[in-house]
């Protein structure tokens, strides 16, 4: 298709009682921030994690949901061993593409969990061949638990999370894609962040930056919505008018 890859970032307000696993991690942060008892700053951004997550029945988190479409979605969700599911979710710091592309080492892909006060992101997508999967990931620290020292690393999943969900019907509705593409779910937006109150305007200014040349050909078409509704759209025919008002 001749169609541009288009990506949507929306802001949601996520019930905190939905989230993947939320019983096993308030378990987790629990434990990590008595272990870190003695260091303040790490102790301080576990006490912040524990905020959002303990909150009364019927709160929400703020969410920012990433979804692309005109793509082929992350193939080869059901290889353990390689492809592009493992090098989206699972490696870093390692090359995953071919030749000299940029962003060959990955580092791109870390930047949902800076945007994330608990450094937590859900992938969900649907390939090419109709393959579905969904899996989480959290960054957080390592520690120690009932005497057994843990990852920094956790996953929801399946095999202890190692490995995503690919049967369907196990995969929550809420998170499920229709259409071929990618969901990045990134937990706990920093919007809350007084800085960050003008999100939508920050991320349009990252992408004329970096994207100027597919938007100008229309290879790229994205829009960023809040949680009322409001849209703005940064394509081939909005981009002379957004040029004007970000670069003055």
């Amino acid at each position: 298709t001749d169609d541009p890859v288009k990506v949507h970032f929306k802001r949601l307000d996520f019930p905190v009682s939905d989230l993947p696993g939320i019983e096993e991690f308030r378990k987790i942060i629990e434990s990590a921030t008595e272990y870190y008892e003695e260091s303040p700053k790490t102790k301080d951004f576990l006490i912040g994690i524990e905020r959002l997550i303990n909150k009364p029945v019927n709160q929400t988190i703020s969410v920012l949901k990433v979804s692309d479409f005109n793509t082929t979605g992350l193939t080869d969700s059901d290889n353990p061993d390689q492809g592009n599911w493992l090098n989206l979710t699972k490696r870093h710091g390692s090359p995953d593409k071919p030749g000299d592309n940029l962003g060959s080492f990955g580092i791109g892909k870390g930047a949902p969990f800076a945007c994330s006060l608990m450094h937590t992101v859900f992938y969900a997508t649907k390939d090419k061949n109709h393959k579905e999967a969904f899996q989480g990931v959290a960054r957080l620290v390592t520690h120690k638990k009932e005497g057994q020292k843990t990852q920094g690393t956790g996953y929801y999943g399946k095999v202890d999370g190692k490995l995503p969900i690919i049967e369907k019907e196990d995969i929550l509705p809420v998170f499920r894609r229709t259409e071929v593409g990618t969901d990045i779910y990134i937990f706990g937006f920093i919007n809350t962040k007084p800085d960050y109150a003008n999100w939508q305007e920050r991320i349009c200014s990252a992408v004329l930056e970096n994207f100027f040349v597919a938007l100008y050909n229309n290879k790229l078409s994205v829009e960023i919505s809040d949680e009322k509704g409001s849209s703005l759209r940064i394509n081939q025919d909005t981009l002379p008018e957004l040029l004007e008002k970000y670069s003055a």
